[in-house]
């Protein structure tokens, strides 16, 4: 969406400056935005005023994802984009996109998040080729810590994939795009309750997802994990371009496969592939089996949680512990909460960024 010069002008006088437009989608547009403190804060610190939101004069750049409400659906709005924002504003991991915070102005909502330097994981490897199996490892182990995180939390993100990976400075792996997340739901026996909405993107999408069948989101991201792992290795997706749903899942489920790894990766790394990339959702690995695999255990200090880590995810076994002590459990309560204006379990738009011309290309595949 193209920026009116009101909306800028109500922005700069908050130092917020939109440089240029990085991406857009159906849903929202992303800018490359500087900020700095605006010139009332830095005479109130020039006369010697304390200001404690306010740490430095400095120029920080930042991106900021830019929805109108206005031109978007009221399922989007009230069901997609609230429930985001919530999430986002309960999030504080190492290897989730960082939120500086969240603004609205009219129907415009801005969320400013951390710049991803190095763009995200698709645009790395177009611009770079396939990563090396060591760094796969690390950020592959860092996106399976930062869903863990949000598991612990009750949350699941539903639309893991490449361009919703951003690569940062130090060339660490973040999360991002929580245009598809949701809560965990428990009927009132305690059950949790599974999902039903197709949501994400269908080249990343488990068979259960496909299928149209109740599914574990938990256990799909789990899936989804497993194709960007393998993208990001051989620079190519391991199935062929899905030409339409139905096939892909048939595909996936009937006619049997096998990836072919490029030369030089390591066996540990097919064993991962294969559990993750398991059809059978009773014997696909969980989150601990991957991190704790033979091929993570290649690089020992991997299985060791770093102090940030350990941190944030302290955090989060507290604050379950406390809402589990104190309050009733999530229920699922509403029909509403898994339906939309789609057609039931049909497609959903990809989400807040474009992938036209952005894809990789088909994957090896043996019948």
């Amino acid at each position: 969406m193209p920026l009116e010069a009101d909306v800028k002008q109500h922005m700069s006088q908050r130092g917020y400056e939109f440089v240029k437009k990085i991406a857009e989608g159906g849903t929202s547009t992303i800018y490359l935005t500087s900020f700095r403190p605006p010139q009332r804060c830095v005479k109130r610190r020039k006369r010697g005023e304390e200001d404690d939101n306010l740490e430095s004069d400095k120029v920080l750049w930042m991106a900021c994802k830019v929805i109108d409400m206005s031109r978007n659906t009221k399922v989007f709005v009230d069901k997609f984009l609230f429930r985001e924002i919530d999430i986002l504003s309960k999030v504080h991991h190492p290897h989730i996109i960082h939120v500086f915070g969240i603004h609205r102005f009219r129907s415009a909502l801005f969320v400013f998040t951390r710049l991803a330097e190095c763009g995200d994981l698709l645009e790395f490897v177009q611009r770079n080729g396939p990563v090396s199996e060591g760094t796969a490892r690390l950020w592959s182990r860092q996106i399976a810590l930062a869903l863990h995180y949000l598991n612990c939390l009750d949350i699941v993100h539903r639309d893991v994939r490449c361009e919703n990976i951003f690569i940062s400075a130090k060339k660490n792996a973040k999360l991002g795009d929580f245009g598809f997340s949701r809560y965990l739901l428990e009927d009132r026996d305690g059950v949790q309750r599974l999902s039903e909405t197709y949501c994400g993107t269908i080249s990343y999408s488990a068979p259960e997802v496909l299928a149209g069948q109740p599914y574990d989101p938990r256990l799909s991201d789990i899936w989804s994990l497993g194709v960007t792992i393998f993208a990001m290795l051989h620079g190519k997706m391991p199935f062929p371009e899905p030409r339409n749903v139905k096939e892909f899942f048939e595909f996936q489920v009937h006619k049997g496969w096998r990836m072919h790894l490029d030369e030089g990766l390591s066996t540990e790394l097919g064993e991962v592939l294969s559990h993750l990339l398991e059809v059978d959702v009773g014997k696909r690995w969980t989150l601990d089996e991957f991190l704790n695999s033979p091929w993570m255990a290649r690089e020992p200090g991997l299985l060791q949680l770093t102090p940030d880590e350990k941190g944030a995810l302290s955090v989060a076994l507290d604050s379950r512990k406390r809402r589990d002590e104190t309050a009733p459990r999530r229920e699922a309560v509403a029909e509403e909460e898994e339906s939309d204006d789609t057609e039931s379990r049909g497609w959903v738009p990809e989400g807040s960024r474009t992938s036209a011309g952005r894809s990789l290309s088909e994957g090896d595949v043996r019948a």
